[in-house]
Order: C-alpha cells, then structure tokens, then sequence
C-alpha cells in the first residue's frame, strides 16, 4: 500500500489507505506552515516554524529535533538521496547538506528574498520558488539562474522533467473593475522556463500543491480549503 505524510500546525500525521484515515506521529509542533519530504521510506525531514530542522530514521515513527545557528526562518526542504538535500527560508536562505543533515553549507543566490518551495526533478536540476520568481540550477545547486513572475508561488511539484506546477498567490480578474489578490495555480510544459497561469476562482490563498499524477491534482488553501 501507498503512504503519505501531512503536516498541518502542531501535528505531523501518516495514512497508508490513500487519506481515508490518518495517524498522528508527531504532536509538538509550533508555527503554522511545515513542509514535509522524504527521500525514503524510512528517512524524512520537516522543516517549519524558525530554524528547526526534524528527522526521522523509522518511517515517521520518531522524530529528532534539531534547532540550527541561523536566525532565518526554514520554509521548504528537499532531498534527492538519503544524503544529499536542500533548504530554503526567508531572506535568501539557501543551504545544501551532502551527509544527511549532519553538516550544511550556504549556497550563494541569485536574488536575496524569500524561498517559500525547493523541488528537484534529478539529482541537478532543481527549483525554487520565490517572491515574484522563479529560480532554477543545473549544477546541483551551485548556480542559479532566475524567471521573474508576476505571482508568488509557495508551492512547486514537478510531475515530470518539463512539466510542473505551483500554487501561491495570483490575481482574479474582476469584471468592469482591476483585479484582486487571490489564489493562483500555475504550469510549466518547458522545465521552468516559462509560466501560465491556470484557470482557478478561489479567493483563499494557497499554500501546498501535490499532483497523484498527470491529470489528477489538489492544492490546499488558507481555511481549510482544498481544490481537486
């Protein structure tokens, strides 16, 4: 059977029936936003509320805690092994770790803002999303070029090497009147190098994305919302 996580406040939690029943793991969480990945089944990482960093070696079972020496808050995390993997917070944070978490090093950005996603297709290709852009690496992480948007995108999911999405903040096009803030859900059909904003009327903001496969996707918005 399939498994996953989710991570709403306070609470990490695990289904193995596809979200009919979920079972809390991890309870003494603070913040209000944390990301979740696991590289395997048994190795994951959840980064969240100040520069916390959580892992765990039995499939969810136990967690460690590891409060890191950085003042910047952690808002994704990412790994492309059980070694190797990425994080990336507010204020340009962008760090890489090639043991496992034990060590990590800052990679130097492109533009000093706020990371709210990391996602990698490969073990080089990756992307970030950013305030009003979108940055992207082939080297691993060593260097990054960037697109700029005209959205924020908080969420990001590659289902395939050319084709991806991301979930954030759009604008609503309002008859007779400018448009609104409101939720956005945008694709890429060519690795990133452009974005096209998809047909969504929610007004919630949205703060996650994940896509079962080609055709089937949900993003979860602010209120509990949640879109298929």
């Amino acid at each position: 059977a399939g498994f996953d996580y989710f991570t709403p406040a306070g609470l990490i939690a695990k289904t193995v029936d596809g979200g009919k029943t979920w079972t809390p793991l991890f309870k003494r969480l603070s913040g209000s936003k944390w990301t979740i990945h696991f590289p395997t089944r048994r190795i994951g990482y959840a980064v969240g509320a100040g520069p916390i960093l959580l892992k765990t070696t039995d499939g969810g079972m136990s967690w460690n805690a590891r409060i890191m020496n950085y003042q910047e808050r952690f808002n994704s995390v990412f790994f492309t092994s059980q070694d190797t993997g990425y994080i990336v917070g507010q204020q340009g944070l962008m760090l890489m770790t090639t043991n496992g978490g034990d060590d990590w090093t800052n990679l130097v950005p492109s533009i000093n803002t706020n990371y709210y996603a990391v996602y990698f297709t490969d073990a080089r290709t990756g992307y970030i999303a950013a305030e009003y852009s979108m940055l992207k690496t082939t080297d691993a992480g060593h260097t990054w070029t960037f697109t700029l948007l005209e959205h924020i995108p908080w969420s990001l999911q590659f289902i395939d090497q050319r084709n991806g999405y991301a979930a954030g903040q759009g604008f609503i096009r309002q008859p007779y009147s400018s448009s609104i803030p409101g939720g956005g859900i945008f694709k890429t059909t060519d690795a990133g190098e452009t974005w096209s904003a998809q047909t969504f009327g929610g007004i919630n903001f949205l703060v996650a994305i994940h896509f079962a496969n080609i055709n089937v996707g949900y993003a979860v918005g602010e209120r509990g919302k949640i879109y298929k």
